[in-house]
């Protein structure tokens, strides 16, 4: 009964990670990618590592199915600390392929202005809504720009 509630948690915790990695990836919580939240329990590129995470966490249960010594055993093991590395490699490295489009757009072509966009933000609960085009996101910088006489 132990091992069905370990696989089930580790399982869902997995699936979970996996799903909210895939979602903010894709940009449906964009808020990730500009907020400047300093708390101890949010790291803004955390999300970076959800995935390998996720995965790792659903592998890991694998281990109490196997014979005890078995050299598949090792492997998952070895798979499993693989993603976690992974996954705390990106939390603070990220490669520039994972940012979204919109987010190398601003850098490349608005670094000057990226900590007021941050700062707008942070000031603006709906936010998100200026970047869900190429278009939308253009028009919040000018405005960004015009609002502070840039």
């Amino acid at each position: 009964m132990k091992e069905v509630i370990f696989v089930l948690v580790l399982g869902s915790v997995g699936v979970l990670f996996i799903v909210m990695g895939v979602l903010i990836r894709i940009g449906r919580y964009k808020r990730w990618y500009l907020v400047d939240d300093n708390s101890m329990f949010y790291h803004k590129a955390a999300y970076y590592g959800f995935i390998p995470w996720g995965l790792a966490s659903m592998l890991a249960p694998m281990i109490i199915f196997l014979p005890t010594g078995a050299a598949e055993q090792g492997l998952v093991v070895y798979v499993v600390f693989s993603l976690l590395g992974i996954g705390v490699l990106l939390t603070f490295w990220q490669p520039w392929w994972l940012t979204p489009g919109w987010v190398r757009w601003l850098e490349r072509n608005h670094n000057d202005i990226l900590d007021i966009l941050i700062e707008e933000g942070d000031q603006t609960p709906n936010w998100a809504r200026h970047v869900n085009t190429q278009e939308q996101l253009e028009e919040w910088v000018a405005e960004v720009r015009r609002k502070h006489g840039l």
